[in-house]
């Protein structure tokens, strides 16, 4: 099972890949990360010293209604201004 895991996991890899590369994408400019997704962009947002942030996404319930729960996480935790797009 874990060998079928791990060929999944490659499998998906190389699609994702080939994908980009056809938009022009080389690899070096591709940041792959685990974890929450909101602490994810804010943590790379910080470590290339970006400007502006640039989210998208919506949901439907409370204060997340406007941007969504991880563009407002973004929002929140951001060293930078935010742009949201809906």
């Amino acid at each position: 099972l874990i060998d079928m895991e791990r060929k999944m996991a490659d499998d998906a890899w190389k699609l994702f890949f080939d994908v980009v590369s056809n938009y022009g994408i080389k690899n070096e400019q591709l940041i792959i990360a685990s974890g929450s997704t909101k602490q994810v962009i804010v943590e790379q947002a910080k470590k290339m010293n970006v400007d502006l942030i640039i989210v998208g996404g919506h949901d439907n319930s409370g204060m997340q209604i406007f941007v969504g729960s991880t563009a407002s996480g973004v929002i929140s935790q951001a060293h930078c201004d935010v742009l949201t797009i809906h």
